[in-house]
């Protein structure tokens, strides 16, 4: 009966020591993984901004020539225009 009881107490401590220097291993040579989640959100975000931004810009450029070459068009007919009807 007792060594049962025996076997079992050293079987116990037994896995508790393996379990403790693995443990101990662990946190001595392995390297900490630590996650900065908000500066990656961050970087995210101000990239969606950046992407945004310029596609706004070149948005407002197209129009700006657009609006550039019809106010050009709409001179040049006028001045056709005005020409052919003082003659």
């Amino acid at each position: 009966m007792w060594t049962w009881v025996f076997q079992i107490v050293l079987s116990i401590l037994i896995i508790w020591v393996c379990h403790s220097l693995w443990n101990y291993f662990i946190h001595t040579f392995s390297k900490q993984k630590t996650r900065d989640l908000v500066s990656i959100h961050t970087e995210k975000y101000k990239a969606i901004i950046q992407e945004l931004s310029e596609k706004i810009e070149k948005t407002n450029e197209f129009n700006k020539h657009d609006i550039e070459m019809d106010l050009e068009q709409f001179i040049k007919e006028n001045n056709e225009n005005y020409i052919t009807e003082t003659i």
